[in-house]
């Protein structure tokens, strides 16, 4: 990791006082990514890898809305029927672009219409229980009430209106158990972000942040009150962006990450940032060489770090 500002100084620091006994709340990550996250393939490994080691506190957030049907990710079980619109930064905007931090929200077309969540199923090394519940949501003054069901069980309804549009979160907490989750629309629309599944426990937990064909770009076209209040909210420790194989502009790359950094530091001051490289590309098949556009973004995630003070971390040398 090349970090010559010393901005990972806050997550080390925290995560040694974690190890050490001190710290007594679950360790935040947010991993942003593009389609190589959408199925929490590399973003699910790390939350193995460091549950295993030091302790499950959880998966983490998880978007109501399931824009694709390879959006799935590891440890967790989650779907949503026919009532929901699911937009997303990329594929199918939301025309008032709210979506919180993680780019992906559920808009419900009907009352009944059930979004769901589910702690792993038997069998699964990690995500097995969980125990706080922070559901994400929007306040408006069309938007009507949704119940919360825990296993069957009617435990919550929650009134969406406000006579002006805010975000919200709700936190229910149940016992450390396994637990499927279901949010139930009302009569009037509704609109959810996600729900994140932990323990109150301390340890890791890794959120997956992935939106299939995401560059920083779509991330700045989002109602910045609505992400910077929800990022508050979620008290990331350290922020990871693995994007860039979707960037095809190098004059606005500097200036989008930019301001994407800024809304996250405007919402987590002192909180560590880390970019990385996009992975490998090839044209065809025969190809043995990167291709020479991830070449340039290369250069340009490792540029844009240094011009703004955070850590990078070479993903593409990494790979070999």
């Amino acid at each position: 990791i090349e970090d010559k500002a010393n901005d990972m100084t806050h997550f080390y620091e925290e995560a040694a006082a974690l190890l050490r006994g001190r710290r007594k709340e679950p360790l935040r990550i947010a991993f942003y990514g593009d389609s190589n996250m959408t199925m929490d393939f590399i973003s699910g490994e790390l939350r193995r890898s460091l549950q295993l080691g030091y302790g499950d506190a959880g998966h983490g957030y998880v978007a109501l809305g399931r824009p694709w049907s390879w959006y799935k990710h590891m440890d967790v079980q989650h779907d949503v029927d026919s009532g929901w619109i699911s937009y997303t930064v990329s594929t199918n905007r939301a025309p008032d672009i709210r979506y919180g931090f993680a780019g992906i929200s559920a808009h419900s077309t009907r009352p009944g219409a059930v979004t769901y969540v589910a702690t792993a199923p038997e069998g699964s090394p990690v995500g097995l229980t969980a125990q706080v519940f922070d559901l994400y949501y929007m306040k408006e003054p069309g938007y009507g009430t949704f119940e919360i069901r825990a296993d069957g069980e009617l435990i919550h309804t929650v009134d969406s209106y406000a006579p002006v549009p805010e975000p919200a979160v709700f936190r229910f907490t149940l016992p450390d158990a396994a637990h499927r989750i279901e949010f139930v629309s009302g009569p009037k629309p509704v609109r959810l972000f996600g729900v994140t599944l932990e323990r109150a426990r301390p340890g890791f937990v890794v959120d997956s942040l992935g939106v299939g064909a995401l560059n920083c770009f779509m991330q700045v076209k989002q109602d910045r009150a609505v992400v910077v209040e929800t990022l508050r909210r979620r008290n990331y420790d350290l922020v990871m962006w693995l994007t860039g194989s979707n960037m095809w502009n190098p004059g606005g790359h500097p200036m989008w990450m930019k301001d994407l950094i800024e809304r996250h530091r405007e919402a987590l001051p002192g909180r560590s940032i880390l970019l990385m490289s996009p992975p490998g590309f090839i044209d065809h098949v025969t190809d043995t060489k990167t291709h020479w556009r991830m070449k340039q973004v290369q250069k340009e995630k490792r540029d844009i770090a240094i011009a703004n003070k955070t850590a990078y971390w070479d993903l593409q040398s990494a790979m070999g």
